[in-house]
């Protein structure tokens, strides 16, 4: 399975001319699944320290749009949304198949920080961290600040996780994104791709792109850029299998 990841524009619409060139990036890459980043579609949410009932009723139904423009195509597609918890709202990763879509895990660990006010916004949601099966690929999810927490990594590696994808909306220097994913992927054994978005999020507060992939072991394959903003990746469940067997992955806890 060849995995397209991206960076796309922030505040993206559906049906725009950043949206379709976006696709077509990915079109021509001929992926056989893809990874968007966090919560892709319009304006990122959490960037009040108080959250809006009506800001965030706009962000699921940027989401619902996002989600049926995907319909056409059968593709997997992996991608978080936010959805109407009990009192605010839970960030779901999904994957869809043409119109069938499939939950895979809630995002638990929350920042809280200008332009990052997401324990404000969400809720944590079942607390689960299980894997989901694609095409004989089996995939697990880390959103975003999930990446810093690595035993899930070791916990999804026990699960037989190939694949862990880490859809992102975040700044910060990308040297320290990458050496998360590099440790998550030593530990594990498993690929680790990400995606994110790029531009403005707020006042003073940007998304600065960079999507990448870690292969088992922890070796970079490569990073998007603006000039190319669709790379994709070969998964190879041989190379985890190995990796998986050996130091420091078969040690149990």
């Amino acid at each position: 399975m060849r995995i397209a990841f991206l960076q796309s524009p922030s505040k993206l619409q559906v049906m725009s001319g950043d949206w379709e060139r976006l696709l077509s990036e990915i079109e021509s890459s001929s992926p056989d699944a893809v990874l968007f980043n966090e919560m892709p579609a319009g304006s990122w949410l959490p960037t009040a320290p108080l959250w809006s009932l009506d800001v965030a009723t706009a962000g699921i139904r940027e989401h619902d749009r996002f989600c049926e423009s995907i319909t056409v195509t059968a593709t997997p597609t992996f991608y978080t949304r936010p959805e109407m918890g009990r009192s605010r709202l839970v960030n779901t990763a999904y994957v869809q198949e043409g119109g069938v879509r499939r939950r895979i895990h809630d995002k638990h660990y929350f920042p809280s920080e200008p332009g990052f006010f997401e324990s404000a916004w969400f809720e944590r949601g079942s607390g689960t961290f299980e894997c989901i099966d694609v095409q004989g690929i089996r995939f697990a999810v880390l959103i975003c600040s999930e990446m810093y927490f690595a035993e899930w990594a070791r916990h999804y590696r026990r699960l037989g996780a190939h694949v862990i994808l880490a859809p992102r909306a975040s700044g910060g220097k990308l040297e320290n994104w990458i050496t998360a994913a590099t440790y998550l992927a030593i530990v594990s054994g498993c690929y680790v791709i990400s995606s994110n978005r790029i531009g403005p999020l707020c006042k003073d507060i940007t998304a600065n792109g960079f999507g990448f992939a870690v292969e088992p072991g922890g070796m970079l394959v490569s990073v998007t850029s603006c000039s190319k903003p669709v790379h994709s990746v070969e998964i190879d469940k041989g190379r985890v299998q190995a990796h998986q067997a050996n130091y420091p992955c078969y040690i149990e806890e």
